[in-house]
């Protein structure tokens, strides 16, 4: 990608689209032009806000488009900041805003204005940016938009099935380029639907009925399966089709009659709780590696929760290494890393982190608060009183490496480059002084370094609760809840960023 030319996004035959607004966010859901923004009813005012007269752009799903020549892929690093304070829905947001910063390293090479629309339909974080060799593609609140990974152009976008549709889980996988996202009205989240990745076709819906409600669905996939859970339904369906994998409640026994909680990623880890049959008292927990083309256990770690009916197994932080979260009156909290291969004890993490370990409770996906570089795990706590800290472990030993110091009013996510041993994590906070920054910290000893220092004003225009995503040697943070920028700031959706000074 180019350095900012200050020209906005070209159709096919090099014009210029329309200029988009300036600064501020447009006021309404989308601009007018008689087409329903993501299954919302025709001519309805955006949110209480009039709709105004801003320029004509493409419909909403219009056929893709370049702007202008292909860009040559960089062999530099750079990061994409999709902080999804919204995608401008309903054909709106069709092309980047350029921003002149001056071109100096750290500052905003292009954006995408947001818009308060999703902001005020999606009242939670939810994964779901996914990338093919020419896209980045973002699940928003009413549907999901693929933008050009060189230019941040808009490619295609859909609306989800239905009217008044919102989406509420999504994968981080995206095997084949199929994007599974879950989705319903009000609180419910009750349907299915998968998508192209690369043309934006709409593979496949289902829908089911739990009961009482779907309010805690999970949505777990590794390669081609993925797992729907919520309240009395579970299934294992095929990415490709919806057809039915394999049936999770044919590998119920007598002594674990559950059919478990999954977890995707690079491997399906399932978790249930196991007892005697009446009247036997003895209660244990199951962790398992499944293979998800068949549903079958490949190993099962027995944890013996000594007859505290209330244990429990807390999360699963990661798939590949495997490491859970055990919660038990007995011994409290507890971290404990297994064996990929056999599934037999590798460590217990000690002493524990912090007194809270954070989570985004993606039901279905591992953490976005841990990961592992090489044979170090990192996980980022707070310890409950001064602030967030960011703790390293050996796998092998479980001994704790490193802890830096709390830091009040600072989020830290760890980042997975092309390099696996290098501890890169994106760092950004409430601050309106301080913009997001790209650290480095050293796997020995945790010192740390500061990459890139990016500008106060894309930090103000971001949620603290973005996502990042590294791909081919970008980054890419989402954000859905701009709920807090509701201010004389400006808001992104897309902005992209330089990751070398």
């Amino acid at each position: 990608m180019t350095a900012n030319t200050g020209q906005g996004p070209q159709g096919p035959t090099g014009a210029p689209w329309p200029q988009q607004p300036p600064a501020v966010p447009p006021q309404g859901y989308g601009y007018p032009q008689g087409q329903p923004g993501y299954g919302y009813p025709q001519q309805q005012p955006g949110y209480g806000y009039p709709q105004q007269p801003y320029p004509q752009q493409p419909p909403y799903g219009y056929p893709p488009h370049q702007a202008g020549p292909p860009a040559k892929k960089r062999k530099t690093g750079l990061i994409v900041l999709l902080a999804m304070a919204l995608f401008i829905l309903g054909g709106a947001g069709t092309g980047a805003w350029f921003l002149l910063y001056g071109g100096s390293s750290g500052n905003v090479l292009w954006s995408v204005p947001a818009t308060a629309k999703d902001s005020t339909a999606l009242k939670h974080e939810i994964p779901g940016t996914w990338f093919t060799d020419k896209s980045v593609v973002q699940t928003l609140s009413g549907g999901v938009k693929a933008y050009d990974i060189d230019t941040g152009a808009q490619v295609w976008g859909h609306s989800l099935p239905g009217s008044a549709n919102t989406a509420c889980r999504a994968n981080t996988d995206s095997t084949g380029d199929i994007g599974i996202v879950a989705f319903g009205t009000a609180e419910a989240c009750d349907h299915l639907v998968a998508y192209d990745l690369n043309s934006g076709e709409q593979l496949w819906t289902k829908a089911y009925k739990p009961d009482p409600d779907s309010g805690n669905a999970s949505l777990a996939r590794s390669g081609n399966t993925v797992i729907y859970s919520a309240s009395d339904v579970t299934v294992a369906l095929n990415v490709k089709d919806g057809s039915k994998a394999w049936k999770p409640e044919s590998f119920r026994t007598e002594t674990c009659d559950d059919r478990g909680s999954f977890t995707g990623g690079k491997a399906l880890i399932r978790t249930r709780v196991c007892r005697e049959p009446y009247p036997g008292t003895k209660l244990w927990q199951e962790i398992s590696l499944i293979d998800p083309a068949t549903g079958k256990a490949e190993w099962t770690y027995h944890h013996d929760a000594s007859g505290v009916l209330n244990d429990d197994i807390e999360a699963v932080l990661s798939t590949s290494p495997v490491v859970v979260q055990l919660n038990t009156d007995d011994d409290g909290e507890s971290l404990i890393t297994l064996d990929n291969a056999t599934g037999k004890l590798r460590s217990t993490l000690t002493p524990y982190p912090a007194k809270y370990v954070q989570t985004r409770s993606d039901e279905g996906n591992p953490w976005t608060e841990a990961g592992a570089y090489g044979n170090t795990f990192v996980v980022v706590a707070d310890d409950g009183k001064n602030g967030h800290v960011v703790v390293a472990y050996d796998l092998d030993s479980g001994k704790q490496l490193w802890k830096t110091d709390p830091v009040q009013n600072r989020e830290f996510l760890p980042l997975h480059s092309s390099d696996p041993d290098r501890i890169l994590v994106y760092a950004t906070g409430y601050s309106s002084e301080e913009g997001p920054e790209l650290v480095e910290f050293g796997a020995k000893d945790g010192k740390k370094t500061t990459v890139v220092s990016y500008p106060v004003d894309a930090g103000n225009g971001m949620s603290i609760f973005a996502r990042p995503y590294w791909h081919d040697d970008r980054l890419y943070v989402s954000s859905l809840d701009t709920e807090s920028l509701y201010s004389d700031d400006k808001a992104y959706s897309l902005v992209a960023l330089p990751t070398t000074e």
